[in-house]
């Protein structure tokens, strides 16, 4: 039986396993049986890889937030751009992509965002630095007769969320429960009207910022020294989202001069990052783009994939997973 599908993988990620691929490739077997042709980009041969895409019906291109225009091959090019019916990237952002499709117009493509996959483990690694810039357990092995613990509460809080995507939208009835009162930021997107809102950014009466907006030119370079300098001394910041929010040699000049505030920094303007540049701050903490990671994400990256494609394939709607953010 000839393949109908072409399935082109562009790359992966660092934090796969060695086995991701042929995992991937398995689970594909499971939806498409065995009309399908499957390639690793990195290490397929071009030439069998193009008379593929030429010779099935409709090619399905999957990418990773690491994907770079330079990452398709010139001779597959053209033939991608005309053959391409399904591009799926799983990865909570997008914001990559304006840049290969500057390049590479996929017309006839559907774009799948993969928000879900990384929604849950993004909220919960904001959620953990909550924790830990407010309630860190002062563990003993022993019995303490003071019983004392000079800590603040999330409760006495303003939290401020800029963001109400995927994981806004999560993190927001979670912070309304938590905190003192959740104001929330987003130019782009629709609020419900049970939030209290910002119209601008005005960071000067939170507590706590969480940043988790997509990357677009309102949020690039959201926190700089005009808008840190209208901060609180001890204010706590949480950034998973992208680094380039964050002007990081004002942040950095602002914990300097503010010993009480704190910042937790997951991403960052340039990556990967040697982290050199925060040495010596006590008051930053630095994890290395490992917010949406979690211990199964190999397999519920997998098992997205298989479902939209599952889905494409018996022609049932892939509204919710379009990326219509594209288009602002």
């Amino acid at each position: 039986m000839p393949a109908i599908f072409c399935v082109i993988r562009l790359k992966k990620s660092t934090y796969m396993g060695n086995d991701y691929v042929g995992n991937e490739q398995n689970a594909l077997k499971q939806v498409l049986g065995e009309s399908f042709d499957y390639f690793f980009l990195p290490e397929s041969d071009l030439e069998i890889t193009l008379k593929s895409i030429e010779d099935t019906e409709e090619t399905i291109l999957i990418s990773n937030s690491n994907c770079r225009p330079e990452d398709i091959p010139p001779s597959l090019a053209k033939s991608l751009q005309e053959k391409t019916t399904l591009l799926i990237h799983p990865n909570s952002g997008f914001d990559n992509l304006p840049e290969i499709l500057k390049i590479y117009q996929f017309k006839r493509a559907k774009l799948i965002k993969g928000n879900e996959v990384r929604k849950i483990p993004v909220a919960e690694y904001i959620l953990g630095c909550l924790s830990h810039a407010f309630s860190v357990p002062d563990f003993k092995s022993k019995w303490s007769e003071k019983r004392n613990w000079d800590r603040k509460l999330v409760a006495d809080q303003n939290i401020l969320l800029v963001g109400f995507g995927h994981i806004g939208k999560y993190l927001a009835p979670i912070l309304k429960l938590m905190a003192r009162e959740l104001e929330i930021y987003d130019p782009h997107t629709e609020i419900d009207p049970n939030y209290k809102t910002q119209q601008s950014f005005n960071p000067q009466d939170a507590d706590v910022i969480i940043l988790a907006p997509s990357l677009t030119d309102s949020s690039t370079g959201l926190i700089n020294a005009s808008s840190l300098n209208k901060m609180k001394n001890d204010i706590v910041i949480i950034n998973p989202s992208r680094g380039q929010v964050i002007k990081e040699t004002e942040l950095i000049s602002f914990l300097q001069a503010n010993k009480s505030a704190k910042a937790y920094i997951d991403v960052y303007e340039n990556e990967p990052n040697d982290l050199k540049a925060f040495s010596g701050l006590e008051n930053v903490y630095l994890t290395s783009h490992i917010a949406g990671v979690y211990k199964n994400l190999d397999q519920g990256m997998i098992n997205y994939i298989a479902k939209i494609v599952h889905t494409y394939k018996n022609n049932q709607s892939l509204e919710d997973y379009i990326i219509k953010e594209l288009d602002q």
